[in-house]
């Protein structure tokens, strides 16, 4: 089994426990620009450290960087070789910032590259996990008067959101390609998938009309090829256990490291959470105190429903561009109900073997959120801000506009900004009627 060094981020951010008085203390983040050329201007923000980011990314290949063993190995079978843009956005995530991109475009397959590392990302944090658990109860077998905190409430450590089943289908796919051996003298060490053939089923789809299928809507645009190939439903969730050999879908929600869901595929199920957690407190007490039981619904009613998204340490939000155009309620409710302690323990919960953070209810400041758009807005602005809560901070990547030669200034007019001594509005007008308008009625402005 593969031993970690203090080096390893893995390590240095999950097992560093940050002071109570700076979680309580309301101080303004530390703010440094950083540039590559690959990702552009990017601003990173921190009130818990004030040290940044190193960028453009120092390393070329991945073996600087603290990966599974089996990982590294598939990737080089594999013959892949990572873009600076793949390495600059990984030195990123792989520190466990919390990143927010405007710029994932279809061009240059700009979300297949980040998706990949992501992926890459996600799969090695599951791994080490795993490994770090299995390797600890090992020693306790020995030694049971040994201490590890190595866990959390419940055992989904990763939540993916999207909008399509197609794009599940993409990352299942970098799921596999990062998993599994090429060598094909290793059959031993092969990958084993369980229900494989359902999960094609569900999740594969016929690609759109094209001109040469004779459809009904024949586009020739790139960007909606993209979006709306595949299977476009967009009411779905999928529970993913993995180990080093072994790919399970369509686990429970108490039994998968990844949780890969639409916003309204899981407000649907926590919905019927809900609505079986009232049924159950009318049918048990009935014959308690109404105002009583009223009070306590409401205070554990969050806790209770979500008590399997209480351990998520890493959320990652692809194409938030599409997801504001099907309902952004749904995902504001998911993510307001991440991270809370439940009130009631689950049959594998391990309480000698929870972490200190996360029994304080401060998991959320040890939440990782990755977000990709192909575009900023400030409700996007606004969710990113509201909900990046990482102590080791926040990596804000600027939006970026090509011109593409059709912008240009039509002529060199100056622009004149002028302060008015005025609030109301009626006021307003009178003053821009009387001073200013009058400078403009010659024949100089005409049209």
């Amino acid at each position: 089994m593969e031993t970690a060094t203090r080096e390893d981020p893995f390590l240095s951010h999950f097992e560093t426990l940050i002071d109570e008085a700076q979680i309580n203390k309301k101080s303004s983040k530390t703010t440094s620009e950083l540039s590559s050329l690959s990702l552009g201007s990017c601003q990173f923000a921190s009130t818990f450290t004030d040290k940044s980011p190193i960028l453009p990314c120092p390393v070329t290949n991945l073996d600087s960087f603290a990966i599974k063993k089996s990982l590294l190995s598939n990737i080089e079978n594999s013959g892949s070789q990572l873009t600076p843009l793949q390495l600059d956005f990984f030195s990123l995530i792989h520190k466990y910032y919390d990143v927010y991109y405007p710029n994932r475009t279809n061009s240059n397959d700009v979300g297949e590259q980040l998706r990949f590392v992501i992926c890459l990302h996600l799969i090695n944090h599951v791994l080490k996990t795993r490994s770090r658990v299995l390797s600890h109860n090992a020693k306790l077998k020995e030694n049971p008067d040994l201490d590890y905190r190595d866990q959390g409430f419940s055992r989904p450590k990763v939540l993916i959101i999207v909008p399509f089943r197609e794009s599940v289908r993409r990352i299942v796919n970098c799921f596999e390609n990062l998993l599994l051996t090429n060598d094909d003298s290793e059959k031993d060490d092969q990958l084993q998938m369980s229900h494989r053939k359902r999960f094609k089923e569900e999740y594969g789809g016929s690609e759109i009309d094209t001109p040469a299928n004779d459809g009904k809507f024949q586009r020739t645009s790139d960007e909606y090829n993209e979006i709306f190939s595949g299977n476009i439903d967009d009411h779905f969730r999928l529970g993913i256990s993995v180990t080093r050999k072994s790919l399970k879908f369509f686990q429970s929600v108490y039994k998968s490291d990844f949780l890969i869901v639409s916003p309204v595929g899981l407000r649907t199920l926590l919905e019927k959470r809900r609505q079986k957690r009232k049924r159950a407190e009318a049918s048990d007490n009935s014959d308690s105190d109404d105002d009583d039981k009223d009070q306590d619904s409401s205070a554990n009613n969050a806790s209770t429903i979500a008590d399997f998204l209480s351990s998520i340490e890493c959320v990652y939000i692809d194409q938030l561009d599409i997801l504001s155009m099907q309902n952004l309620d749904h995902l504001f409710f998911i993510l307001e109900n991440l991270n809370v302690i439940p009130q009631q323990a689950t049959a594998t919960t391990d309480f000698s073997r929870i972490r200190y953070w996360s029994l304080n209810g401060w998991a959320r400041f040890y939440r990782q959120l990755i977000v990709l758009s192909s575009f900023t807005s400030p409700l996007f602005l606004s969710l990113f801000h509201r909900f990046a809560m990482n102590y080791a901070g926040q990596c804000l990547i600027q939006p970026h506009f090509p011109l593409n030669g059709y912008i240009r200034p039509l002529s060199a007019f100056p622009q004149l900004f002028q302060r008015i001594p005025v609030c109301d509005p009626t006021l307003r007008f009178n003053y821009f009627v009387e001073h200013i308008l009058p400078r403009f009625d010659t024949s100089t402005y005409d049209h």
